[in-house]
Formats: structure tokens, C-alpha cells, sequence
């Protein structure tokens, strides 16, 4: 059981109206998948348009930028935090910084991450830069 002190219900709003967003794109990204338009959900480049309530949900993101990018300077061998900052990154189109961080995580203690799965984030991102 969640002890009372624990339980917010703002924020379990917030990600159940996230998780819509992400449901429909998933979504959209699937179809394009299914006709071979594109190979990996990476390969997608994705327009949304939301409402009010949700765009804020959006523009969170880049709180998570700055909370990430601190904990990226001061964890700077720390894979976990290198590859989630350099998602971050990628998700606004930061494609360069995105790969810097996460060949950061290559190089770094390589706890709880898969190397190939970062390696193929890094190839991703590439193929974006040079469209």
C-alpha cells in the first residue's frame, strides 16, 4: 500500500495525460512502421499539436533538460544519467549534443546500461543530422 504522504494527485495526472500523448504518437509511429515508411520509432519525425493543458505537459521536458544537464556535469562517468540526458537531448532535436552524451555513457562505469542499444541511439541520431 502508498503511504499517504506519498500520494499526489497533480502529478498522477500530469503522467496519465503524458501517457495519452504518448499512446497516440506511439500510435501514429506504429502505422508508419507497419508500411515500412520507417524502420525504428527513431527514424520518426514527429508534428504535434496540443492543447493547453497538455502542451504544459510538454514544456516540462525542459525541466528535465536542466535537471539532467546538472546531474550529467557533475556525474560525468555515471551511464545511466549520460544516456537519459542525451534522450532528453534528442527528443528536442539536439542530435550532436545528444550523441555526446551518450558516447559520455559509453565511456563511462557502464552500470544498467546496454552498450548496443546506446551505440544504435548514436547511429539514429546521425542518420538525423545528415537529412
Amino acid at each position: 500500500k502508498i503511504p499517504q504522504n506519498w500520494k499526489n494527485e497533480k502529478l498522477f495526472e500530469k503522467w496519465e495525460k503524458f501517457k495519452i500523448i504518448r499512446k497516440v504518437v506511439n500510435a501514429a509511429i506504429e502505422i508508419k512502421r507497419s508500411s515500412k515508411e520507417i524502420g525504428s520509432s527513431l527514424e520518426a519525425d514527429v508534428e504535434i499539436y496540443l492543447k493547453n493543458d497538455y502542451l504544459k505537459i510538454v514544456k516540462d521536458f525542459d525541466l528535465a533538460e536542466n535537471y539532467l544537464r546538472k546531474a550529467s556535469e557533475q556525474l560525468i562517468y555515471n551511464s545511466v544519467v549520460q544516456d537519459h540526458f542525451g534522450d532528453v537531448l534528442f527528443e528536442q532535436l539536439r542530435y550532436e549534443e545528444a550523441i555526446e552524451a551518450w558516447e559520455r555513457a559509453l565511456r563511462g562505469d557502464a552500470e544498467s546500461i546496454e552498450p548496443s542499444v546506446i551505440a544504435q541511439k548514436i547511429s539514429d541520431a546521425r542518420k538525423r543530422m545528415s537529412r
